[in-house]
């Protein structure tokens, strides 16, 4: 590929840029979070930094998950059915 047509994956990550001009958040511009995280002073204030950046992306499909062996579940699921939240099965 030529140097042309070569591009950063910053320059074409469209998402990024939507992101960036309608919510204000740059998730590409980690400098402050670093700082954030290099100034934490424990494990728990670190995780609540990883925590708040993943929640500005604002989106379904960015996720951050807490290292535990500690798992719960409700025995149920649910569906949405003409805009109404069903249960729509149990264990």
């Amino acid at each position: 590929m030529s140097s042309s047509k070569s591009r950063d994956c910053s320059q074409s990550a469209l998402p990024s840029q939507w992101k960036r001009d309608n919510l204000g958040f740059d998730g590409l511009s980690i400098g402050p979070w670093l700082e954030r995280v290099a100034n934490s002073k424990d494990d728990l204030e670190y995780l609540d930094i990883c925590a708040q950046y993943v929640a500005r992306f604002q989106d379904s499909h960015t996720g951050f998950v807490l290292p535990s062996d500690y798992e719960a579940r409700l025995g149920l699921n649910v569906d949405d059915y003409g805009g109404k939240i069903l249960i729509d099965s149990t264990r």
